[in-house]
């Protein structure tokens, strides 16, 4: 494992502060489903640093904000949905060019892998909820929120100055 210079963990940590802050704060959340903004941050975590540390980053953040502000019990499976999703991200946006067909692979492997198989079944597990009677709802909200995602970031990230970045964060 790379160590990281003091401006890296600066970045990291701020990263960390925006993942939390967009997933306790700034989001629409009910027992079924949540829609928040946490993949912006997640996604530049993904592209600056890479898959392992973005993992660790969005880990790190589900346990800041469960201690911070839990919304229900705290639950591993969610934590391991984090690190799938700092892996996906960072796997995808890592040192390749920020084409939508990366960022779009990305946001729909999230979807697939995270909110379409793993979070039913952590919550099936938890309430006992029926797993298929949730996946159709799952479905229409990733249906509306890919597209939204991909959009989003190939906007955000087509503007930010990816090589200034290299060069502050190697000096």
């Amino acid at each position: 494992m790379k160590k990281l210079s003091t401006k890296k963990v600066a970045v990291l940590s701020l990263m960390i502060a925006m993942i939390v802050i967009f997933s306790r704060y700034i989001a629409i959340e009910t027992q079924l489903m949540k829609f928040s903004f946490t993949f912006i941050p997640e996604a530049i975590t993904g592209a600056l640093f890479g898959p392992l540390w973005s993992m660790i980053s969005n880990v790190i953040a589900d346990f800041i904000g469960m201690w911070i502000a839990p919304k229900s019990q705290f639950f591993i499976g969610f934590t391991l949905n984090a690190a799938v999703t700092g892996l996906i991200y960072g796997y995808f946006c890592y040192k390749r060019p920020i084409h939508w067909q990366n960022i779009a692979l990305a946001c729909l492997l999230n979807a697939l892998i995270v909110h379409l198989c793993l979070t039913p079944f952590w919550l099936h597990m938890m309430y006992k909820m029926p797993f298929w009677a949730m996946i159709p709802t799952r479905i229409v909200k990733e249906c509306i929120s890919i597209p939204l995602q991909i959009f989003i970031l190939t906007f955000i990230m087509k503007r930010l100055p990816w090589k200034k970045f290299e060069k502050i964060m190697s000096k």
